[in-house]
């Protein structure tokens, strides 16, 4: 299984080469979320033009579903702002999050993806 389809992928490509390159360090759930989708997103997000670190197995469960991690949710930066947008924009379900840990020290100027399957109701 793939982490989206053909569809969005081909959405996400498009937007992205259109807009400005950014970072983003990729965490997924290691005892939960399958390795193989998480290179799905560094796959897409560097054929985009990113410049992608990961995906890195993480054992916080804290958060569910994707979301884009940021040092302040109230001002998450350019780099989140587009990731979210995009992967909205290709009905991807994501929304922003404190990073767990904080992210790197400046001159850092991306964004985390935070991978988790979603809560199960």
């Amino acid at each position: 299984m793939s982490a989206f389809t053909n569809k969005q992928r081909t959405g996400i490509l498009e937007r992205l080469k259109h807009n400005h390159k950014y970072a983003v360090v990729i965490f997924y759930a290691n005892a939960s979320f399958p390795e193989k989708e998480a290179l799905d997103f560094a796959s897409v997000l560097d054929e985009g033009g990113w410049t992608v670190l990961g995906p890195f197995p993480s054992d916080s469960n804290t958060l569910e579903g994707i979301r884009i991690g940021v040092r302040d949710p109230r001002s998450p930066g350019p780099s989140a702002h587009l990731l979210l947008d995009v992967l909205v924009s290709v009905s991807i379900n994501v929304s922003l999050a404190t990073a767990p840990g904080g992210l790197p020290a400046t001159p850092f100027e991306g964004c985390c993806l935070l991978l988790s399957p979603p809560r199960a109701d």
